[in-house]
Order: structure tokens, then C-alpha cells, then sequence
């Protein structure tokens, strides 16, 4: 009776331990490729808000500057995951920055699914116009249009 017990718990921890696991924005699309996030993901929006403001303290050096809201959020090209173009799901947006001095500014990001840390979850690249002063972006931002 002992054995079978014991049996019949290690079928059970074979059975729970053989379950699929993945984080939560690590979403399959049915044809073995990772979705990127949509544009108007908050998680993506937010890092953008958080990375601007990171960017506006330290490599600008204005501590007031920051952006208030994202607004006329839209789609401008998706490539498809497993292409030759990209190995990874890539989605660009555009929008509008309402910054915190009352400007409005156009923007420009590109959200990678299965980019992450680990190739877990997903990243955003943005550009704010008249703020890559490096033309880390090209020109205009030219690159995440």
C-alpha cells in the first residue's frame, strides 16, 4: 500500500512539474511567435514616461521637463515574428507627447516582444522630436517612424 502511495505522488509531481510556465506578457500567437505588446499598452507607456524623465535629469539637465501624457496613440507597422526582416515581433507606433512645459511634441517608439530581459517579455525604444540631440535615432527620428 506504501509503494503505490508513494507511486501515485510521484505521478502527481511528474504531472505538475511537466505543466507549461511563461511570464505573463509572453503570449503566443498560434503560430509559435510572441506578440508584441499594442501601442497603447500602459506597462510600454509608462516605461516610456519613466525613461524621458530619467533622460530629461540626467543627459538634458532639466529636472522640470517630463511628459504628462501620450495622447493619438496609433499603429504605423507591425513585422511579423520569424520573418527575414526580424526574428522577433516588432511594432511601431506614433503619438503625441504633451509634455510637462505645455509643449506638444511628436513621438515616435517601437515595442519588441520577446526582446526583454532573458528574452522574456518585451521593450520599447522611443524617440521624442527635438530631443535626440545624439541622432541616436537618425535624424527626425527617422528610424522608429
Amino acid at each position: 500500500m506504501r509503494a503505490r502511495s508513494i507511486l501515485t505522488l510521484l505521478a502527481l509531481c511528474m504531472a505538475l512539474f511537466s505543466l507549461p510556465t511563461g511570464a505573463a506578457d509572453y503570449r503566443q500567437d498560434g503560430h509559435g511567435g510572441v506578440f508584441a505588446p499594442l501601442c497603447t499598452d500602459r506597462k510600454m507607456l509608462a516605461n516610456i514616461v519613466d525613461d524621458f524623465r530619467h533622460q530629461a535629469i540626467n543627459m538634458l539637465h532639466r529636472p522640470e521637463l517630463g511628459i504628462a501624457d501620450i495622447i493619438g496613440i496609433r499603429q504605423t507597422r507591425l513585422i511579423a515574428p520569424g520573418t527575414d526582416l526580424a526574428p522577433v515581433p516588432r511594432r511601431y507606433c506614433a503619438a503625441t507627447a504633451m509634455l510637462t512645459t505645455g509643449e506638444h511634441r511628436a513621438i515616435w517608439y517601437l515595442i519588441e516582444g520577446g526582446a526583454g530581459f532573458a528574452s522574456i517579455g518585451s521593450k520599447v525604444e522611443f524617440c521624442v522630436a527635438g530631443f535626440d540631440r545624439w541622432n541616436v535615432y537618425n535624424a527626425d527620428c527617422r528610424l522608429l517612424r
